[in-house]
């Protein structure tokens, strides 16, 4: 399992969504993306869109205004982390 990261703080969906999705195409089933995002309601948006995919995904408060939204490619919702 491979861990990739995608910084998309100061921006605003779609392009976290987007960039996350472009992503996700590239990497192999098992692997991991954290995205970082300064923007609580982009958080929302990538778990509303994996979660849509049937993935694996959990968001985490990292620090004071930094989220962390971690993916897993081919994980489905009830898989443990």
């Amino acid at each position: 399992m491979k861990k990739y990261e995608l910084d998309v703080c100061g921006q605003l969906c779609p392009g976290p969504v987007l960039e996350a999705e472009t992503l996700l195409k590239k990497i192999c089933p098992g692997d991991q993306i954290a995205i970082y995002t300064d923007h609580d309601i982009v958080g929302y948006n990538l778990m509303d869109w994996a979660e849509g995919k049937g993935l694996k995904a959990k968001m985490d408060e990292i620090e004071s205004g930094m989220w962390r939204v971690t993916v897993i490619k081919n994980k489905k919702r009830g898989d443990s982390f």
